[in-house]
């Protein structure tokens, strides 16, 4: 039988995921699996375990067992009653999408990035981006 640390680094593993990823794909704490990794954690309370099940993409009932049943995403709303997902704080939901957009905008064209920065600057108050060193956009 396998442990909750060694169930954790082995899926994510295969999911090819960090702990920050999966632990904000499954609704939970940033630091959640990162806690169980270093073994901080050892075992995971009832109110935590479907959002570490779901973040490793794994049935609740095996892991509380320490068992590791691999679920397929789009699966997971039939094997959880069809609950939905426990609802994250705004804030960091936003600040992962913000994230993620800004991860690939970096990896775009100069055109595309150049548009970013006009529709940002469009956005966002004057106020909130003192401090801040205005780039020339090229047209």
């Amino acid at each position: 039988m396998l442990t909750l640390k060694e169930i954790v680094v082995k899926r994510l593993e295969e999911l090819n995921m960090g702990p920050i990823a999966a632990a904000n794909a499954g609704g939970i704490e940033r630091t959640f699996i990162r806690d169980i990794i270093e073994g901080k954690k050892r075992s995971v309370r009832s109110d935590k375990l479907e959002g570490l099940a779901r973040a490793l993409h794994l049935d609740a009932a095996a892991l509380a067992r320490n068992e590791m049943v691999r679920v397929d995403g789009d699966k997971w709303g039939q094997l959880t009653d069809e609950r939905p997902p426990p609802k994250r704080a705004a804030t960091t939901t936003v600040a992962a999408r913000i994230g993620e957009l800004f991860a690939s905008l970096l990896q775009s064209d100069e055109d595309t990035q150049i548009r970013a920065i006009k529709v940002l600057e469009e956005i966002v108050p004057r106020r909130q981006r003192s401090g801040v060193t205005k780039t020339k956009a090229h047209s």
